[in-house]
């Protein structure tokens, strides 16, 4: 599909390994989940459940059908709608994530994607991880309220994991 820009194998082997255990019993948030490849890979790494937001619809129902090839549709839920309009669905029903992977198009603008990071912050759990994949001179969730763990660069790609912490040294509290 034109646009769709998926996580290269080399990319998400190397996600998994930098956030390794965290990802068992964890309660994952696939925002702009494209063909939903990060969050299946967590489930099938012992995530107790993935929540799949897609605003394309045939993507939507690619994400299901992997969901099913996999027999991860128990665990799953997929929510075909804009990222803002699918973590204000999650925000109604008050659920939480202790694991967000967030790969949003390359040409999304930073006012756009600063718009959705409040909303993001609220659906991750204190404690809980982000796990940002965007283009290497970007720098989305700069200084937004989290501890940045790690940046690794791969080609173009710039993958940035973050934590939200409870204390004075987070960005938040800058």
């Amino acid at each position: 599909m034109s646009g769709v820009r998926p996580t290269s194998d080399r990319v998400k082997e190397s996600i998994f390994d930098i956030i390794g255990e965290e990802v068992t019993n964890s309660t994952v948030l696939d925002l702009f989940a494209g063909s939903g490849s990060l969050g299946i890979e967590a489930l099938s790494r012992g995530a107790k459940k993935a929540v799949f937001v897609e605003s394309n619809h045939k993507l939507a129902k690619v994400i299901w059908k992997n969901l099913t090839k996999t027999k991860l549709e128990r665990q799953a839920k997929v929510i075909c709608s804009s990222a803002a309009n699918g973590l204000s669905k999650l925000e109604r029903s008050n659920q939480q994530f202790s694991l967000i992977f967030l790969d949003p198009p390359y040409k999304i603008s930073s006012r756009e994607f600063t718009s959705l990071v409040g909303k993001i912050f609220k659906r991750l759990e204190w404690e809980g991880l982000v796990v940002l994949e965007q283009l290497k001179e970007r720098h989305l969730l700069a200084s937004s309220g989290f501890t940045k763990l790690k940046d690794r660069c791969y080609g173009a790609t710039k993958v940035t994991i973050l934590r939200k912490v409870k204390d004075e040294n987070s960005y938040m509290s800058r």
